[in-house]
Order: C-alpha cells, then structure tokens, then sequence
C-alpha cells in the first residue's frame, strides 16, 4: 500500500450540500441499511460522477454518505450501509489489513469533498469484484503543476489476483482523460510487493529515503 501523505485526526465532521445518486435495489435492502423504504434515493440535479470499470472491477467513487457508511462500519462494526451504498453483499475484511484507510484517512477525504463539492472524481475510490468490497484506490487530490499521486490498498485474500494493477491502470485511464502528464505513488521501502507493481506498471523511481520511495509515470 503506498503512503497516504495526507493523515489528520477524527475530528468534528462537518455537513455537506452534495447530491448524489445511488442505486435503489428494493426497500429491503434499504431497511437493512437503515434507511426509510418510504424516502427516494438521492437524486443529482446538477453533476454526477460515475464508476470507474475495468473487465472485473467497479471502482466507485467515495461520496459523503459512502465516507460516513464506512466511519460507521470501522467505529460499530455496522456495515449495512457501506454494502447498499456499494451495492456489495460481502465485507469480509475492511479496512484492509496493513492499509492506510483508517479514520484518519475517511476524515482527509471527507473535509475535502466538504471544502471542494463534487471533486469526489479525485479521491477515494472502492474497488468492488461483483458483489465483493476487495479494496480503496484513488487520488490524493485533484492534479497539480501536471501530475495526480495515487494510492491503493487490496483486502488480504485478494491479494496477488491482479486487482491492484488493473486498478492502477483505470487511475490512469482517467488521469489522461484530464490532460494528467505524469502519475505518482509512494510506497514504504520495504513493501516489495507494491514496489514490484508499480515498475511493471511503468513507473520509475525517483527518491529514496528511510521513510518512503517515489515512483512517477508520464500518461
């Protein structure tokens, strides 16, 4: 997992005006969740962001409500909301071990979704394989002077499967599409398996040191 270089402390959690749309599948699953058979499903008046696909993966895109299903699952142990928002049947393992999308990492995204509405396209991202939650990806804010940074993290028995790779090329996809020049990552130094995925996956390393190594690719 690369390092999240954006970690800030739970703290007070501010409301926010986005709109977004979720799937409405029946009002059984929506009592599971919590949420009122009777109420529709938010609806997006102005702007939506869609998922991310790949030939196995839906990349779905963290919006407040999604960031607040996780801040309930991670601090109750509930996970019925985060499995209707992201329209997933399981949570086996979550956060993922070893990872860096703690609370810290949920409140980071959170206030900037808050600071910046309908930015979610460069954040967080969960990585769904059919009806499974397996992972986060993203970005770590929109792009500057050229380059976006990203990082991902994959729930230990999906491990090695390819997700993490095929993830990282649909960041990538949709850096180029904004006119992104390069992407970059950064890893702990001695997590070879992340080091070993982002040169087959054409990064190259630019700076070493005790605490983290770099990568950059140009899109």
């Amino acid at each position: 997992m690369p390092v999240n270089p954006h970690r800030v402390a739970a703290g007070n959690r501010r409301p926010c005006a986005e709109v977004h749309v979720y799937p409405n599948e029946g009002h059984e699953r929506r009592r599971a969740a919590g949420i009122s058979a009777k109420s529709p499903s938010p609806k997006c008046h102005t702007r939506c962001v869609y998922p991310l696909t790949t030939s196995r993966l839906r990349l779905i895109p963290a919006s407040t409500d999604l960031l607040d299903a996780d801040f309930a699952s991670q601090t109750s142990g509930n996970d019925a909301a985060l499995r209707f928002l992201l329209s997933v049947n399981a949570v086996s393992e979550w956060p993922p071990i070893g990872s860096g999308h703690d609370l810290g990492a949920l409140e980071f995204f959170r206030s900037k979704l808050v600071e910046t509405p309908f930015s979610e396209e460069w954040y967080a991202y969960y990585v769904c394989l059919g009806k499974e939650l397996v992972g986060s990806a993203g970005f770590f804010g929109p792009p500057s002077g050229g380059d976006v940074e990203i990082g991902y993290s994959i729930c230990s028995a999906f491990r090695r499967q390819g997700i993490a790779s095929e993830a990282v090329e649909a960041l990538a996809r949709k850096a180029k599409q904004f006119g992104v020049e390069t992407m970059s990552a950064r890893t702990l130094p001695d997590n070879r398996a992340s080091i070993d995925l982002l040169l087959k996956a054409g990064f190259d390393e630019e700076v070493s040191d005790d605490e983290h190594r770099l990568f950059r690719k140009s899109l």
